[in-house]
């Protein structure tokens, strides 16, 4: 996320200080977001496959949230990015920048997990669509099968 945000524009402060070939400049350049894509597709396909308390047995069933959260936080912290570029160029006094930057920061990870929200919706959803929902073996469903029992006992016994 950082450098999809920050990436083209820490880039375009460095090669304007410091000149160097163009053709690298213009590589780097057009290959910040594509990189950053693929590797935000890959961890969040990943996080989408193995967080979900639920067996999801193919990886098509995570694929709705996954597009969908990879299409919005690359392309909005890009638009955030060069909104930061050329707030931050146009910006004299450099002692509101910290508050501000605070600010916005807590905004951002608001909407981030949002959109992290929405896309497992998104698979949940799709999942139940196309097959069964069934949950994986662990703690917490023992821990809650074991208290679903002793309450249905106390129950039989009250009766």
């Amino acid at each position: 996320m950082v450098l999809s945000t920050f990436g083209q524009t820490v880039l375009a402060k460095i090669y304007k200080y410091i000149k160097f070939d163009p053709r690298l400049y213009a590589t780097l350049h057009n290959m910040t977001i594509p990189a950053v894509a693929i590797t935000v597709f890959c961890a969040l396909a990943l996080l989408y496959f193995i967080m979900p308390n639920v067996k999801i047995r193919k990886i098509k069933y995570v694929m709705p949230g996954t597009i969908f959260s990879t299409f919005v936080l690359v392309f909005l912290t890009n638009v955030l990015g060069k909104y930061i570029g050329r707030t931050t160029d146009m910006m004299a006094d450099l002692k509101i920048v910290g508050s501000l930057v605070v600010f916005a920061l807590m905004i951002w990870f608001i909407f981030i997990a949002k959109v992290l929200i929405f896309g497992a919706i998104l698979n949940a959803v799709y999942l139940k669509r196309h097959g069964d929902i069934e949950t994986r073996r662990g703690e917490i469903v023992a821990i809650i099968k074991n208290v679903n029992i002793k309450k249905s006992e106390e129950k039989t016994r009250s009766n």
